[in-house]
């Protein structure tokens, strides 16, 4: 996705084996999605602005491979207080241009959308400045 452009609608499972539709995801609040690395910088950065990102009226929702019982274990294994999404197919991943290429080893892996589904910013996660997402 490019800035502007707005969230495909694709079928995943949560945490919880929920299946949600991510248009349903849309409408309230802004979306935050983070596709889960090995560093868990951005994570614990997320966490401590946890009531921040509330305020905001942000959602976070951390994409990874896992299916939906390896996600509920990790969830509560680091008691993190975001929604777990099962991408096992790497569709929502590459759809937010999460995918590594030839020519980006280090992909984008943390997107702002905004309340109507339109990518509004993206971060690398070591470039990722909490300021400027609350400014976004």
């Amino acid at each position: 996705m490019k800035i502007g452009e707005k969230l495909p609608n694709l079928r995943l499972k949560t945490h919880q084996e929920t299946i949600i539709h991510t248009l349903s995801l849309i409408g309230e609040s802004k979306l935050l999605f983070l596709v889960q690395s090995k560093e868990e910088e951005v994570e614990e950065i997320l966490l401590e602005n946890f009531d921040t990102l509330v305020d905001a009226n942000i959602e976070v929702y951390v994409l990874n491979y896992l299916s939906p019982k390896e996600n509920l274990e990790l969830q509560r294994a680091k008691e993190w207080p975001f929604t777990f999404i099962s991408d096992e197919k790497k569709e929502l991943t590459k759809a937010l241009g999460a995918k590594k290429s030839l020519l980006n080893s280090k992909p984008d892996q943390i997107f702002l959308l905004d309340r109507d589904g339109s990518l509004q910013r993206s971060w690398k996660n070591n470039a990722f400045d909490i300021r400027e997402l609350f400014g976004a």
